[in-house]
Parts: structure tokens; sequence; C-alpha cells
């Protein structure tokens, strides 16, 4: 394995993070754990509910639909994917060989950019030529390592008009889905990020998003994870989504002062504990 898996990370980056869609490169496909046949088998080792596969349908009102791997085997998924209009995607926590790599490669990542990683997750993601994603917001950080085939990330601005304040609350929330409704214009203003093989990219906070795929079988690596940044934000609008919802206020979530983001996050904590059943 490389000497190290993510080897241009640099202090200019660092410096943009969390504010600017921050590029980079990562040696993933020299662990041998994306050939395949590697691929086969951590589909064989996922438990069955645990793994997502859905198809495009484009006749129906939902652009994706979920379906169940049945009988087929990992080689069987694979083959298929690159043949159809599949989209699949594997936890890499069950299988020691990904978790290991994973969690020197966000060590390494911590290290560079200079945060506290909280709660990280990654998953494998096989998608068949020509695939997208639907237009969606995170609550957590986002970030997308390229392996094989041809990617573009479609990044809109956190703060920009896609995305309104009342829109990000409610999704935070639980009042809404992270998928923006589907409609004319959302292409518009996105910022298209192309990626390569070896290529990575992480955006700020909340962007809206979207992969969309190129030609071959292309499989990618998504990263989640919370920092106390992403945690004190994310209470800041829980926060202002109660104080517009009950008492009327038209709070800014980006005009709060840091120095008080740290009391937001309490009550968003203490607030949450309150609401029943997961309201």
């Amino acid at each position: 394995m490389a000497a190290t898996l993510l080897p241009d990370l640099s202090a200019s980056q660092r410096r943009r993070a969390g504010r600017d869609i921050v590029k980079f490169h990562h040696r993933l496909d020299e662990t041998g754990l994306f050939s395949d046949a590697a691929l086969a088998r951590l589909i064989d080792g996922t438990p069955r509910d645990r793994l997502s596969i859905r198809t495009a349908c484009a006749e129906a009102d939902e652009p994706w639909i979920a379906g169940d791997a049945g009988l087929l085997s990992g080689a069987d998924l694979v083959a298929a994917a690159r043949k159809g209009r599949l989209w699949i995607v594997a936890p890499t926590g069950g299988d020691i060989r990904y978790s290991r790599v994973f969690a020197r490669l966000m060590d390494e990542f911590a290290h560079a950019m200079g945060l506290k990683v909280l709660d990280a997750e990654a998953h494998v993601v096989i998608a068949s030529p020509r695939t997208s994603a639907a237009f969606h917001v995170d609550a957590v950080e986002t970030m997308v390592l390229h392996v094989r085939g041809q990617e573009t990330v479609q990044v809109h601005p956190p703060r920009g008009p896609l995305l309104g304040e009342r829109r990000l609350e409610a999704i935070l929330r639980a009042e809404a889905p992270a998928d923006l409704p589907v409609g004319q214009g959302l292409d518009d203003g996105a910022i298209p990020v192309a990626l390569q093989p070896g290529e990575a990219a992480w955006w700020p906070l909340h962007s809206p998003h979207r992969v969309l795929n190129g030609e071959g079988l292309n499989v990618s690596v998504t990263v989640t994870f919370d920092s106390p940044r992403s945690r004190r934000l994310n209470g800041v609008v829980y926060v202002n989504g109660l104080l517009r919802r009950r008492l009327g206020l038209r709070p800014v979530s980006s005009r709060t002062p840091g120095l008080l983001q740290p009391a937001y996050l309490a009550a968003a904590r203490f607030l949450q504990s309150l609401r029943p059943h997961g309201e």
C-alpha cells in the first residue's frame, strides 16, 4: 500500500476548507480493494438488509426505485451494473479490509485539514454508465473519492438561492426530505466538479449537490462525517428553525456569531431530547 493515501493536501486547501470546494488526490486504487473481484467480495460479505440497490425507472414518477438482490451474487451484481442502470451502495464498516484503509484515510485527512473527525462512515458506490442522483442536502460533512470511471459532482453554494433558510431548517428537523423537489433550473448555478480516477472533492456543509456518472462502470467512495464545527452549525439551524416556527422570528443562521454557536448547540441538544418519538 502507498506510504500515504492522500498525497497532496496542502495548507492552502486547509485555509479554504469549509468555505470552498476542495479538490485533491487519493491512492485508493493502490489498495486492491476496487477491482471487480474485490467489489464482488464486499457485496457478498454485506448483509442484504444493509446493501442498497436501486434501478433507474424513466417511466415512473420516481426516477429511482428500490430493488432486491435476490439470489444474485456479488459478481452478478457488478456485471449487471456494468450493463444496466443500477446504483449499488455497500457500507465498508463490516469489512476489516476496507475499515482499516478508511480509518487510515480519515486520520490523514483530519491531520491535513486540522479537523477533529466524529462519526465517520464510508460507503462504496457502484454505478452504471450515465446514471445520476437527485440534488440533495446532507446534514453532515460529505466528500467523494472517485476510483473508476468518470464522474461529475454538481455543487450549489450552501447559501445560494436553491436552498433557503426555511428549507434547510425543515431538512435538519426531519420535516422535509433531503432530496430537493425535481423541477426546472436545478442545474442552473451549480458548479461542475469533474473527477477522474484518483481524484476527490469535499464541499461546504449543507451544499445541495448531485452526482452525474459518465461512461463505463463508475466506482467511488462516499464519506460522511461529523466535526465539532458541523455540529455547532447544525445546532444553530435547528434552534433558528424553532424560533421561526414558535415565535415568528426571522433569524439568519449564517449571521450567528461564532461565540454563540456552542450555546445554540447545547440548546438544540436539549430541545431534541424533549421531542417525543423522534418528532
